[in-house]
């Protein structure tokens, strides 16, 4: 705190406590040999027991006879510039190792077309190493009309500067044809001109099929959608229809949608839906934002009842809208009546909506057919077995029976082929459960079915993907799921192995307990199986 407690300690160049023994060693031969020293950088433990550095000048004064009578110099505290060297050389680190390691092809060109640098991405699609593109030239890569083009818009973007983003397709050395997204950026040099592009690519060929899939998919959903033997709608905050389907149509009374849709015929309407009913759905609505099973009579145009189960939800984004489904169950009734089964009904599925993406994952990718419903059925035995409540179970299976939808962006040849994934196959694979987020998080779903999801891949010790997240950080249901979707796997064929087995199943969840997987959920798992006699039931 002040010079002289410093003079009065017992603080001197010798004690350990204050400079470490190589520093210090150094520090008396080098004054031993020269006289002075300056600028020599050592780190400093202080009285208090903090740590520090400092950059000292220092030098031995002598007598006439040569003998050293004392030392003087100055201490500079360099602990902002040593952080700083620190803090700009770690950046510098994750720099390059960002640039090395990229999912993205990054080259950096000069603008006569010679490589500076460029990443391992884009090496190991030509089968090279980065160091053998250094001060190669473009036309050594690829066809001479392809650079050209590419050499006559690099010089165009260097010329004003910024950035361009277009889409280009390359054929590799094998003769196989990619298609990739590319970002070029142009590089300044300390004089502010541009002199180099640096060049990010991502291969979108799996892309481009999972999008023409997707229609393919949206065209056979709207299939089911006009063929469906529920009753399907879309209706506004006024409660007038926007959209619904022949089905639905029919159990209104109406012979086509348009006529429905053009109708006066709308929730509000009593001579439709008797006082009561309608009361009570618009209040349930209201508070809860959607209404499951709600089964009521309806009074048709042509003056017949019909009974119908609806379900119905408040949908809210830009546009907030009603959907829902609804069954004719006038027969049913009818039974029930008969036979005095009135208190009997139907359990009800998932909504129809979550139900067709499963099925879309199941169509694109057969041999694994079923496997996210018997993933369901053991999520929810688990779940129950470690005492979650019904609604954290619900939220589970929804998550779980579509929890491989991101699975539409994968081309279906990779899905289903036979023999070992490639290592930029797998990293396709890889992406489904971002993809899976994206779709799920853009609906009117619980965020913790969006999280299951994108975290189903997730491992206790961070070596799962996409976020190699660990621990707690990795919410219970993904964990749950986890546990679930690697037994499941295991016991069931796929096009590159045959199933390996219960035990083999359980011998893997119990060998890596605590590892990868959630203990208390393994040991969850093991009981359903071994005690309590588990088993899934085939899908009807």
């Amino acid at each position: 705190s002040s010079a002289d407690e410093m003079i009065n300690s017992v603080a001197d160049i010798q004690k350990e406590m204050y400079v470490n023994p190589q520093d210090r060693t150094r520090l008396i031969e080098l004054l031993a040999s020269q006289d002075a020293v300056n600028g020599y950088e050592f780190e400093i433990k202080r009285h208090d027991g903090t740590k520090s550095w400092g950059s000292i000048n220092v030098r031995a004064v002598r007598d006439p006879a040569g003998k050293i009578t004392y030392i003087e110099g100055t201490l500079t505290d360099i602990a902002e510039r040593k952080r700083a060297e620190r803090e700009q050389k770690q950046s510098s680190e994750r720099y390059r190792d960002l640039f090395e390691n990229s999912g993205s092809a990054i080259v950096i060109m000069d603008e006569n077309g010679r490589y500076l640098m460029a990443n391992n991405k884009v090496a190991a699609s030509f089968g090279r190493t980065p160091e053998e593109f250094i001060g190669r030239s473009i036309y050594d890569f690829v066809p001479k009309e392809m650079a050209d083009r590419y050499m006559t818009s690099n010089r165009r973007l260097l010329a004003r500067g910024g950035q361009r983003e277009y889409e280009d397709s390359l054929t590799f050395p094998t003769g196989e044809k990619r298609t990739f997204w590319f970002v070029d950026t142009c590089l300044k040099d300390e004089n502010g001109r541009y002199f180099a592009i640096q060049s990010s690519s991502i291969d979108i060929t799996g892309l481009k099929q999972a999008k023409k899939d997707l229609k393919e998919s949206e065209r056979t959903y709207q299939a089911m959608f006009e063929n469906a033997m529920e009753g399907i709608f879309q209706l506004s905050m006024e409660r007038k229809y926007i959209s619904v389907n022949p089905a639905y149509a029919r159990i209104e009374g109406f012979s086509s949608p348009d006529e429905m849709i053009n109708s006066t015929a709308d929730l509000e309407k009593e001579q439709y839906v008797n006082q009561e009913d309608r009361t009570r759905l618009l209040e349930l609505l209201a508070s809860q934002g959607s209404v499951n099973g709600y089964e009521f009579e309806i009074k048709r145009p042509d003056g017949t009842n019909r009974w119908v189960s609806l379900n119905i939800r408040a949908v809210h984004g830009e546009t907030a809208y009603y959907e829902g489904t609804m069954v004719d169950i006038t027969e049913r009734k009818k039974a029930e009546q008969s036979l005095e089964t009135s208190n009997i009904t139907l359990k009800k599925t998932l909504n129809d909506a979550v139900n067709t993406m499963a099925k879309i994952v199941e169509i694109r990718d057969p041999y694994t057919a079923g496997h996210q419903n018997r993933v369901t059925q053991l999520c929810a035995a688990i779940a129950e077995e470690i005492g979650l409540d019904d609604l954290a179970i619900e939220r589970l299976k929804m998550a779980a029976i579509i929890h491989d939808i991101g699975k539409i962006y994968v081309p279906a040849e990779i899905l289903s082929k036979p023999g070992k994934l490639g290592s930029i196959e797998f990293g396709i694979i890889q992406t489904h459960p971002s993809h899976g987020y994206s779709i799920v998080k853009s609906m009117d779903l619980p965020s913790t079915i969006a999280e299951t999801i994108v975290q189903h891949h997730e491992r206790l010790d961070g070596s799962g993907y996409p976020g190699a997240l660990k621990g707690d950080s990795i919410i219970l249901g993904a964990r749950i799921l986890a546990v679930a979707d690697v037994v499941e796997a295991m016991v069931s064929h796929r096009p590159y192995r045959p199933a390996k087995g219960l035990d083999s199943a359980l011998e893997e969840i119990l060998k890596n307990r605590g590892k990868l997987y959630d203990p208390a959920i393994v040991d969850a798992c093991v009981r359903l199986f071994g005690e309590k006699g588990f088993q899934f039931k085939e899908q009807s």
